[in-house]
């Protein structure tokens, strides 16, 4: 017994020092030593348990080249068929003549245990052969008992690490993967930022070209209106030249964009009388050949704070129009104010059209990047882009739209609502 403790307090010193395969191959020196045997050899199972590779071998105490042999007609396969210690202390070689291991070494005992793995199978094989017979056998199944389950241990710890490692590289490599794509997209991201920019330059480019050109005739026609004595000057004299002040005016504000790097005009006071006399004389034309009616209902004095060119141009004539598209001869429109409360106000534009078509108000909920275009009630064509561009422009502006069937005057219709920021 003293023996046996002896062995466990030495297996403790090394069991804090070492782990792994050299923790393996020091306590297989150690078993070597204890009983003073020609070999001692630590082998993992393979070949469905028809083999044993060896992963420690000790041979006249110094460690050897790893082999492997089949267990058929050897002394381990009793080790993986049968009891958890098997020991021949003699003439162990008479017992498998056909192990030619034994007789090449002139083998006379043997002492092996099988080496458990996590499920509790068979691993692989802790053994010792001795060309003189072991003396105390009783000793030795113990030594070997004891020395088998702290070996399994170590295999067990070793495939848990290894498990752990392929794990950790197995996330690695997903995450080195991860990086590339994202390091490619922050590529494709950048080559598509630069595109983007080469095109915007190219379109502000085309855009302030174009401005510039329109400039000149528009400057050159209000010209030569105002050379007109002011008491010659008609009705249709006056609004003309009031629509080309405000397309002049436009022009005047997209350039200083160009110029100054501006992102937006920025928002002031907008009296709406202002906008539905800008609009009557905008769609003056519209309105006389369709013989519509423009009716006002609005708050006195009311106005807006908001950006003047987008609400009257973007917004406010985008919607009206698409009213007076729409709307049947004769019928009429009506432009009306009502308070929301003391921040916001709504100003409604309601038509007789019939209603608007459910698949566009589908494509308005659904915020469709263009709407379906269609003809209006005499054959007014459209692009699309008007409505969509009105709504987008709202929304920028800190408003909202709302769009319902409704009637007006016993006459069915669509009626827009802008809630705009009120002054």
């Amino acid at each position: 017994m003293k023996r046996l403790i002896r062995f466990f307090n030495n297996v403790n010193e090394i069991d804090k020092q070492l782990k792994g395969e050299a923790f393996l191959v020091e306590l297989s020196f150690l078993l070597a030593k204890e009983l003073g045997s020609h070999s001692v050899l630590l082998g993992i199972a393979t070949h469905h348990n028809t083999a044993i590779e060896t992963l420690v071998c000790i041979q006249n105490s110094e460690r050897v080249e790893n082999f492997k042999y089949d267990i058929k007609d050897t002394p381990c396969h009793e080790v993986f068929i049968g009891d958890r210690v098997c020991i021949y202390p003699k003439q162990v070689a008479n017992h498998f003549p056909k192990d030619q291991l034994l007789v090449d070494l002139n083998i006379e005992s043997y002492v092996g245990t099988s080496l458990l793995n996590m499920r509790g199978g068979f691993e692989g094989v802790l053994l010792a052969i001795d060309t003189k017979p072991i003396e105390d056998a009783e000793f030795a199944s113990a030594l070997y008992e004891f020395a088998a389950q702290r070996a399994s241990l170590e295999l067990k710890l070793m495939r848990a690490e290894e498990n752990f490692n392929a794990s950790e590289e197995f996330l690695n490599d997903i995450l080195q993967q991860r990086d590339r794509e994202l390091k490619n997209t922050l590529g494709l991201l950048e080559k598509e930022k630069i595109e983007l920019q080469s095109s915007l330059r190219l379109r502000n480019k085309l855009l302030s070209t174009i401005v510039h050109d329109l400039s000149n005739p528009l400057m050159a026609a209000s010209t030569n209106i105002q050379l007109f004595p002011s008491v010659k000057m008609d009705r249709k004299i006056q609004n003309a030249e009031i629509a080309l002040n405000e397309a002049i005016d436009i022009t005047r504000k997209v350039r200083d964009i160009f110029k100054m790097g501006l992102d937006e005009e920025k928002a002031s006071s907008v009296f709406m009388a202002e906008v539905i006399e800008y609009s009557e004389l905008v769609f003056s034309k519209q309105l006389e050949n369709k013989k519509l009616v423009l009716s006002k209902n609005l708050e006195p004095d009311l106005q807006l704070n908001t950006v003047p060119t987008i609400f009257k141009n973007s917004i406010f004539n985008n919607i009206l129009s698409n009213s007076i598209k729409f709307s049947p001869r004769g019928s009429e429109i009506l432009v009306e104010s009502s308070a929301h409360d003391q921040n916001f106000i709504d100003i409604s534009i309601t038509d007789q059209a019939g209603g608007i078509d459910i698949d566009i108000l589908k494509e308005i909920e659904t915020d469709s990047a263009v709407l379906h275009s269609t003809l209006g009630t005499e054959q007014e064509e459209g692009s699309g882009l008007g409505l969509k561009c009105a709504i987008d422009h709202i929304k920028s502006l800190g408003g909202e739209f709302f769009i319902e069937k409704t009637d007006y005057k016993s006459k069915p219709g669509t009626r827009f609502t802008l809630r705009m920021p009120r002054l």
